[in-house]
């Protein structure tokens, strides 16, 4: 049992029942077929459906295992819902995440799962690609699951990046549309799929799952 403040704060717990890890479990499916249960720490972010995450998950997976990649960038990692699931199709996950509490949390999750192809990176998504672009690192897959405000703040160093593809996850589809627009018409992208979820039952919002890959590039 926990309480924080609606608006930041710092979370307290009260109680913790014997077996709970500390946190809520949160069941996943990898590539494969595995079922695994990540621990998700209180004051974490996290998805609010479990049932929609799943098939969230199972979209993603099924989408990157036709692109095959040898290494994957996930920005906006939170505490590795989607690093954690991709790891066992890859041979190396960078996850960033700027909560430090769920950079944390993904480390324990690594830890518990066994999960040793993961790398976690705590700053802001936009800062620390830069710098990756900058020292001129490459990755095959990128992953995008970030707030309702989109990636406007670091689409100059995803186009400079150049990955072969983009899976993005949006729960607002006024700044996807935004930004599949710039990634299509400046980075040479095409967008091949977008697959909506209906993470928000009887609620005008909407997640949706996009994969764009780069021109020339066939899946």
């Amino acid at each position: 049992v926990c309480l924080g403040r609606r608006r930041g704060g710092a979370v307290e717990t009260l109680w913790r029942a014997p077996g709970s890890h500390g946190g809520i479990l949160l069941p996943i499916s990898i590539s494969g077929g595995e079922d695994l249960s990540l621990v998700v720490w209180p004051g974490v972010f996290t998805q609010v459906n479990p049932q929609v995450n799943l098939m969230l998950i199972e979209v993603l997976t099924s989408w990157a295992g036709q692109i095959a990649p040898r290494s994957i960038l996930d920005l906006y990692a939170g505490m590795g819902n989607l690093s954690l699931a991709m790891a066992a199709m890859t041979d190396h996950v960078t996850a960033v995440e700027v909560d430090p509490r769920a950079v944390a949390n993904g480390i324990a999750n690594s830890r518990r799962l066994g999960v040793e192809n993961v790398t976690w990176v705590h700053g802001p998504a936009a800062g620390e690609l830069s710098r990756m672009v900058a020292r001129g690192e490459r990755f095959d897959l990128v992953i995008l699951d970030p707030p309702r405000s989109g990636v406007r703040e670091l689409m100059g160093p995803l186009l400079a990046l150049k990955a072969r593809a983009i899976l993005y996850v949006s729960c607002e589809p006024s700044t996807l549309a935004r930004d599949l627009g710039h990634l299509v018409s400046e980075g040479g992208y095409r967008l091949e799929r977008l697959q909506p979820l209906d993470m928000f039952p009887q609620t005008f919002h909407l997640e949706s799952v996009s994969l764009l890959v780069a021109q020339g590039r066939v899946v």
